[in-house]
């Protein structure tokens, strides 16, 4: 048995509709910002959090940002000033879907994306994957490869065991 961890913007892949390649975290702002030029406008208060942390608007990490948004989240009164934007828990989400989202799910075996490779090189069965991500790629890239994911040990046989530490509900 092996584990493996995933976390945010450890992989990269493929768009099959474009030139622009899934983005490490590290890419992320400008990625965002090839994929849509009114995203300023669109998501106002992500773009205040990405002044608040003096970031260049035109290419910044998600990382930090993302950090700065849950920090706040969790710890807004333990901090000494409040946060400088509105609610921004769907922006960042729907930020993260327009760079993520659907066109990931067109990865297959033979794309050469991370999360492929993993589920059809490495992952076998009683194996653990451990997935830091808020995201669902990598549940249903392998979905789509018919990998089956179960998050007890009861009836893993033949299946790779998964957890989401950080969301409540397991899958």
């Amino acid at each position: 048995m092996k584990a493996f961890l995933l976390g945010a913007g450890a992989s990269r892949g493929t768009f099959d509709d474009s030139v622009v390649r899934v983005p490490v975290a590290a890419e992320f702002g400008r990625t965002l910002n090839e994929l849509d030029s009114s995203w300023r406008q669109n998501y106002p208060a992500l773009v205040k959090v990405v002044e608040h942390l003096h970031l260049d608007l035109a290419d910044w990490p998600l990382e930090p940002v993302w950090s700065c948004i849950d920090y706040y989240a969790k710890l807004q009164s333990a901090l000494p000033l409040p946060k400088p934007w509105n609610y921004e828990s769907p922006q960042l989400k729907k930020a993260l879907l327009t760079v993520y989202g659907r066109r990931c799910d067109t990865l297959d075996a033979s794309s050469d994306c991370t999360l492929a490779k993993l589920f059809c090189d490495q992952l076998q069965a009683g194996d653990v994957l451990i997935s830091f991500n808020y995201d669902t790629i990598a549940e249903r890239i392998a979905c789509g490869l018919g990998r089956r994911l179960v998050s007890t040990s009861y009836g893993a046989s033949g299946a790779v065991r998964f957890a989401k530490p950080h969301v409540a509900v397991q899958y």
